[in-house]
């Protein structure tokens, strides 16, 4: 039984049909936490205002799991459907670009862990491989001395990197590709860009006052940053690496390198399906609902080819996220072995 059969079950139990309908429930929830955060900033007196921040960063990243559904047109049958919710999620609501972000995780989907191909494993700051360690110098080498520590830290100004890469790309300072075909698209973005500026900074601040809208914007960003790092780094951080030369088939790839898990409903509402990340590499369309089902049969189809179906609690996702940042941090003071 190799992976084209197990497909061809998943396909025919349905559990790649895509409808708008089965995301209704998620987005009247992710919607009502925008809300309840908004409400709470305007009318809550004092420093009580600060408890909109958990409503607010827990309805911006359900919001971004939409828009990284949209992308693997997981939410609706047809492409450009999915496209517009994207760029409703992404660069309006967000302020995040979105075309360079599905170009560069589709690329991570057909090269997971792959070294020098990953675009994942590529990070400015952070080093994921021994290689990428040892090769810092200066400053740079002692951030990814202690990164296991300066994690935490850095991922509460993750939203700004994406914001800036949001900007370079609209205004046509940086692209994904060489290629013009998105032209029309990225100006598109642009406006959705000055659009969410207008959105999430002049408008609360003009009807709330910048002294009370601005702090708790500013926080729950960060808090949105400290979100997304702890929900996409454990997925395949402390996984094995890959070269260019190894020869693991599509299915051994994607297995092997994912890590899933679990906690029931509660984690997989807070990860937005993604805690089933070896299902959704196998099949990156699958609606996210349909994810619990699959991973049943994935689970039991790995157990009998005797395929390695890594699946951990958040806290051991946690604890194996910093151990290999640590791990990979001591190797680049560490000498050389001969």
């Amino acid at each position: 039984m190799d992976y084209s059969s197990l497909r061809a079950q998943i396909q025919g139990m349905g559990l790649l049909d895509r409808t708008g309908w089965n995301s209704l429930p998620l987005a009247v929830i992710a919607v009502s936490l925008g809300a309840i955060g908004l409400a709470v900033v305007a009318v809550a007196p004092s420093a009580w205002r600060f408890a909109a921040v958990p409503f607010l960063a827990l309805f911006w990243m359900q919001l971004g799991f939409f828009g990284h559904d949209a992308g693997h047109n997981q939410v609706f049958a047809r492409t450009e459907d999915n496209r517009r919710l994207g760029l409703l999620c992404m660069p309006l609501i967000l302020g995040i670009s979105f075309r360079p972000w599905v170009i560069k995780h589709n690329l991570h989907h057909a090269e997971t862990n792959v070294i020098e191909s990953d675009p994942d494993v590529d990070h400015p700051l952070l080093a994921f491989t021994e290689e990428a360690a040892r090769a810092r110098r200066g400053l740079a080498r002692w951030i990814v001395r202690y990164q296991a520590y300066a994690y935490p830290l850095l991922a509460l100004f993750a939203t700004v990197g994406f914001r800036i890469d949001a900007w370079r790309y609209a205004v046509g300072a940086w692209s994904p590709t060489r290629s013009d075909r998105y032209d029309v698209e990225r100006h598109v973005e642009l406006g959705l860009l000055i659009a969410n500026l207008v959105l999430w900074v002049v408008v609360p601040s003009t009807l709330l006052g910048p002294t009370r809208w601005l702090p708790t914007f500013v926080i729950a960003q960060m808090l949105l940053g400290v979100n997304m790092a702890f929900v996409f780094a454990p997925n395949h951080k402390g996984m094995p690496m890959l070269d260019g030369e190894s020869q693991l088939t599509f299915l051994d790839r994607q297995v092997l390198t994912s890590r899933n898990v679990f906690g029931g409903r509660v984690v997989d509402f807070l990860y937005g399906g993604l805690n089933y990340q070896i299902e959704h590499h196998l099949f990156p369309t699958m609606p996210r609902c349909h994810l619990p089902a699959c991973r049943e049969i994935v689970r039991t189809f790995c157990g009998e080819v005797g395929l390695s179906y890594t699946e951990v609690t958040v806290i051991g996702a946690f604890r194996s996220l910093f151990v290999a940042l640590d791990e990979i941090g001591q190797l680049a003071c560490a000498p050389v072995s001969s």
